[in-house]
């Protein structure tokens, strides 16, 4: 999906950057270290690899966060659901994207999007990549995350999270509802998939 938002720039949005899982385990993985040292985010030595990120060196067909509006990231919780991450840098609030809400009730989420929650705003300042007129919110230490309920479908048997999780990505990037995601057409959807995947450098 990244090489078709680089290849096709008239088809695709140019303000979002597309990270990756690698990317939100970092993020976890980081946060996790500081609360295990019992330091604030305010005396931690920022990690040099997150800032690979900003700066487009990472992941491959990165781009540079510098004008991007929108982040947008797949994530894996305790290797089993598969959720996808859209953070709004104009507004400073990140919402996730979760077909499957049974799977993980509110309280029990909470430990594994909390990292996103403290870590993307220190992120946002540390690249400084950004105005205060591109991201008002980027001294906050904190931004909301809300797990979107009305406008995703959900679905009633496990096994569909990883491409629906795709799917809520690329049509939320592109500003289509997600009326034509469900159950019903999840192998219809992985078949599509495989085949964009041989077909990645032709036309979309």
């Amino acid at each position: 999906m990244r090489k078709w938002i680089q290849k096709f720039p008239t088809i695709f949005p140019q303000d979002v950057v597309l990270l990756d899982d690698p990317w939100a385990q970092l993020v976890a993985a980081r946060y996790k270290a500081v609360l295990s040292g019992n330091k604030s985010l305010k005396n931690w030595k920022f990690p040099e690899e997150l800032l690979q990120y900003c700066w487009g060196f990472a992941p491959l067909r990165g781009r540079t966060w510098s004008g991007a509006k929108f982040l947008y990231t797949p994530f894996n919780v305790e290797d089993k659901h598969w959720m996808g991450m859209c953070i709004d840098i104009k507004h400073g609030h990140i919402h996730l994207f979760d077909c499957d809400h049974a799977c993980y009730t509110a309280d029990k989420l909470k430990p594994f999007v909390e990292p996103f929650q403290f870590l993307v705003p220190e992120i946002i300042q540390q690249c400084k990549l950004f105005t205060e007129e591109e991201c008002p919110n980027m001294a906050m230490t904190s931004w909301p995350i809300v797990r979107l309920k009305d406008i995703v479908p959900q679905m009633h048997t496990s096994g569909h999270c990883g491409i629906f999780t795709l799917k809520f990505i690329e049509m939320h990037m592109m500003q289509v509802p997600f009326l034509r995601i469900s159950e019903k057409y999840a192998e219809m959807l992985r078949k599509k998939l495989a085949a964009e995947f041989f077909a990645r450098d032709m036309d979309p």
